[in-house]
């Protein structure tokens, strides 16, 4: 494998540095060469545990005079080092555990980038740990996140050391070793196991570990360079992402590494990145609304200066519907409302992704059932409605009475849609402020969002839900703006859809969702149970009747006494329960479940029925080994089968 720059490997000590004096600890002169020769015997007589324990006891029984002769013999460092030790074992080790010496911290310094060095090398081996192949026949692939979580772990480490080593004054290339992980990483892998397309983002703790480096460095010298140097470790940071486009830092890093900084610290690395927002390698990085840069530089700005945030999130509100949201605040605030008005039209249409020319009026058309706002903004949900209710409170402000009445729809549709009740009570409210027409395009965007979102347990046999046999679920939604009783009309008009859909096998088969739904929902508290209960065996698995959706239904189904048709649909599950059990050649596989629930089923309903098609399956199907011992296993079969 291709290694790294020599000047970068190591401990990156330099001449003149930490690195001239002898580390170790050892005696001099004499001393020195009785010193080899005793650890040459201990080494060879004792283990190392046992040399442990013979050097604490020694230094335990060794009185003040002896203490002084063993720290004159050795060097600065070492004798600083073990006077700390003495002095907490004179304590009984009641103060806080000394610092470890100049030696051992860069004997672990060395030992981190010798592991750091391991994992990159590791990254180039076929047989490495850092590639995977989940079966034979498939290419290995390069685990980039393993990879990169090993480098965190080793970074960790590293951090800790900094403050020391870097109080030093050692000359280390941070910069460089980051940017020659990154171009090393697999370097010698086979063509065929391709690293490209993997992620190449350094984790949270080497990110930490670079700034707070830079950071330490950019302290070094008078306290006046105190103020700059998070903006300096900052600055770092970003020409070296700038220096390669698969390079990227940890976002929540750089964040967390500002907050950390003193308030002097912070409105410096704020005026720093203002002052050349408009030149490389910044530009780029703060004129991205997602980028954890432009992040980092809006919040800074929401505490020092609220001008400029409000400032920079309005002219990327095109890249970030969110960003309107403060914009709308402070609008709001110094009461101009009318430019609320624009910008919250703006940050809608990126919300539902409104090409541009295309028209949006919340007065004709429902917000949440456009674009998917229902499923796409689900975990955001909260700062939709912040956006709906800021636009509302525009609309009032500007004496816009029918947009006003619409939004104030608008956002209580948005968390009570699947309600019926409350939405009920959403279109009743200040009902006067709005012209029928509006009230009626909502309420029918309303019930279409309700259809379209309702999910009629069906078996696996029926591939397509027909939307031309919902009426009766139509019908339902209209009755929430009866003026009186509705319960009436709903009955008649749900026993003219039973009559419609069920004059044939084939309306019957082609409604099936629907009666499936409306089966199970005016059958509650064990009504369809009592009467078949193999039919509400074979509807039960395909129903998933716990939303809000399918509460509020059979709520308002109660109310309107649908039940009182619950015979009347029963009659048309006897006449074509037989004409729904699947046809066994038409299984897919050797599984017949679905047949066998069915004509269960079928027995329990039309049992002339059940015979005829047990006797032709017994000559049509009999080598399906199968399908009959579903059949025997349920006891539906009689004779030589049985």
């Amino acid at each position: 494998m291709k290694r790294r720059p020599a000047k970068r490997r190591g401990s990156g000590r330099s001449k003149g540095s930490v690195g001239e004096s002898p580390s170790s600890g050892r005696l001099t002169g004499r001393g020195d060469a009785r010193s080899k020769a005793l650890l040459e015997l201990l080494d060879n007589t004792l283990s190392e545990d046992e040399v442990r324990q013979a050097l604490a006891g020694s230094l335990i029984a060794a009185d003040q005079a002896v203490r002084q002769r063993l720290l004159e013999g050795l060097e600065p460092p070492t004798r600083q080092a073990l006077a700390s030790v003495f002095s907490s074992l004179d304590r009984g080790f009641e103060i806080a555990r000394p610092k470890p010496g100049l030696a051992k911290t860069m004997a672990d310094w060395e030992r981190a980038w010798g592991d750091w060095d391991e994992c990159v090398s590791a990254s180039g081996s076929e047989d490495g740990r850092y590639v995977y192949q989940e079966h034979h026949w498939e290419a290995p692939d390069f685990d980039a996140s393993s990879f990169f979580s090993d480098l965190d772990k080793v970074a960790a480490r590293i951090r800790g050391l900094i403050p020391r080593v870097s109080g030093e004054g050692l000359e280390f290339d941070f910069a460089g070793v980051l940017s020659g992980t990154v171009e090393e990483m697999g370097s010698g892998l086979p063509e065929w196991i391709c690293t490209d397309r993997e992620s190449r983002s350094f984790g949270s703790e080497v990110t930490a570990a670079f700034l707070e480096w830079e950071w330490h460095q950019a302290r070094r010298g008078q306290p006046a360079s105190h103020r700059l140097a998070a903006f300096r470790a900052l600055e770092s940071a970003r020409q070296l992402e700038s220096s390669s486009r698969q390079l990227e830092l940890d976002g929540e890093a750089l964040v967390a590494f500002v907050k950390a900084r003193d308030t002097d610290e912070q409105q410096a690395a704020l005026d720093g990145m203002s002052g050349k927002r408009g030149e490389a390698p910044w530009a780029e990085a703060l004129g991205n609304a997602h980028s954890p840069w432009f992040h980092l530089h809006t919040e800074l700005a929401k505490r020092f200066s609220p001008a400029l945030a409000v400032e920079t999130c309005r002219a990327h509100i095109d890249q970030d519907w969110r960003l309107a949201l403060p914009v709308m605040a402070q609008l709001l605030k110094v009461r101009s409302f009318h430019e609320a008005l624009a910008v919250a039209d703006q940050a809608v249409r990126g919300l539902l992704r409104v090409e541009k020319g295309e028209k949006l009026d919340p007065t004709r058309e429902l917000i949440i059932a456009r674009s998917g706002v229902l499923h796409r903004y689900e975990t955001g949900k909260d700062r939709v409605q912040t956006l709906l209710e800021r636009w509302l409170r525009a609309a009032r402000g500007a004496s816009q009475p029918q947009l006003a009445w619409a939004l104030s729809v608008q956002v209580s549709l948005l968390s009570c849609w699947q309600d019926f009740d409350r939405v009920r009570e959403a279109f009743e409210t200040e009902q006067g402020a709005a012209p029928p027409d509006v009230s009626e395009r909502l309420f029918g965007c309303w019930k279409k969002l309700v259809i379209q979102e309702t999910r009629p347990p069906c078996s696996w046999s029926i591939q397509t839900e027909s939307r031309e046999t919902n009426q009766w679920l139509g019908a339902l939604l209209d009755a929430l703006r009866a003026k009186s009783d509705g319960g009436a009309a709903f009955r008649d008009q749900l026993r003219d859809w039973l009559e419609l859909n069920g004059r044939t096998a084939s309306q019957f088969t082609k409604a099936r969702p629907w009666f499936d739904l409306l089966t199970l929902d005016i059958g509650q508290e064990g009504r369809l149970e009592c009467t078949s209960p193999a039919l509400n065996k074979a509807l039960r698995p395909y129903s998933n009747q716990d939303a809000p959706l399918d509460h509020s239904r059979r709520r308002w189904l109660g109310r309107l006494r649908a039940a009182d048709l619950f015979d009347d649909l029963m009659a048309l599950w006897k006449r074509w329960v037989a004409s729904q059990v699947p046809d066994p050649g038409k299984a897919a596989g050797p599984r017949y479940e679905e047949n066998v629930v069915w004509l269960e089923a079928t027995r329990d309903l039309d049992p002339g029925a059940f015979a005829r098609i047990l006797r032709d399956w017994e000559v049509v199907h009999k080598r399906r080994r199968n399908l009959w011992a579903a059949i025997h296993k349920r006891s539906l079969a009689w004779g030589s089968r049985g």
